[in-house]
This record gives structure tokens, C-alpha cells and sequence, in this order.
């Protein structure tokens, strides 16, 4: 089941110049940074946007990943919309009941962090995002 959405995932080729510019504009707080070397990300940053939801601004790294792709042939703009649901592999079997493509992916292995993506062709174009309370944990991400 679906709770809530977490954040939006912004694609970029600077990470830390666009936070700074949506910190300026939007009183916008840095909460947290990361790299997700897994998942091909050089740097995530988490822009808090009220209680309990993020704009994440992501760096992809040179090596060829799902976000270097999407820079590289669309430019940057947003690029994921991440939910947070009870349990992933549950949420992936409805998901696919009902027709849409899904994939499972370790995205940070030395942490353990599991999310599953939802192919953009089953959702006009938009790349979703699943992920539990318990994964942002592992992440130190606050609620």
C-alpha cells in the first residue's frame, strides 16, 4: 500500500549548485547528503519541503546509469517520484497483477537499501520509485 510520497527526484549535472539556487529561492533546508555508488549517483541531496517530504537533487555519476542516461538525452528536470510503502515485494506482485513493469534493485549494497522502480513506460513517461520507512532509516533520513 502507498503512504506517502518522500520526495521528487530532480536530475542535474550539478548537485550542489542547483541546491544552493532552491535553498535561495525557496528557503529550502539541506537535510542530507549522500552517494549512492550503486545506483550510479555521485551526489544526492535531500532539500526538506515541510514535514516529512524532499526534493532530492541527484548528481549522476560518469559511469553509464539510469540517471547519466536521462541528463545525457533529455537534459536535466525531474526525473522520479519516490513513495514510501508497507512492503516493497508486496507492492512489486500488485504492481505487476495489475500490468505494470517493475524492477527490484540494491541500489546501496553496503547499507542494503532495496527499492523498486517502475518502468516508465507503464506510467506515461514518469519513473516512480518504491521504498519503505525502514530503507530511509538505514539512511539516517529524518522524518
Amino acid at each position: 500500500m502507498i503512504k506517502r510520497v518522500s520526495n521528487i527526484g530532480i536530475a542535474v549535472r550539478d548537485a550542489a549548485t542547483t541546491a544552493d539556487a532552491y535553498c535561495k529561492y525557496f528557503g529550502l533546508k539541506r537535510e542530507k547528503e549522500l552517494a549512492v555508488p550503486d545506483a550510479g549517483v555521485r551526489k544526492s541531496i535531500l532539500l526538506r519541503v515541510g514535514s516529512n517530504n524532499f526534493l532530492e537533487i541527484i548528481e549522476p555519476s560518469e559511469d553509464d546509469s539510469p540517471t547519466r542516461r536521462f541528463v545525457d538525452r533529455r537534459g536535466e528536470g525531474l526525473f522520479q517520484v519516490t513513495m514510501v510503502v508497507d512492503r516493497i515485494d508486496e507492492e512489486v506482485l500488485r504492481l505487476e497483477k495489475e500490468g505494470a513493469k517493475v524492477m527490484k534493485w540494491t541500489i546501496d549494497k553496503e547499507k542494503d537499501v532495496t527499492v523498486a522502480y517502475v518502468d516508465p513506460k507503464s506510467t506515461s513517461g514518469v519513473v516512480f520509485e518504491l521504498i519503505t520507512e525502514a530503507m530511509l532509516d538505514k539512511w539516517g533520513v529524518e522524518r
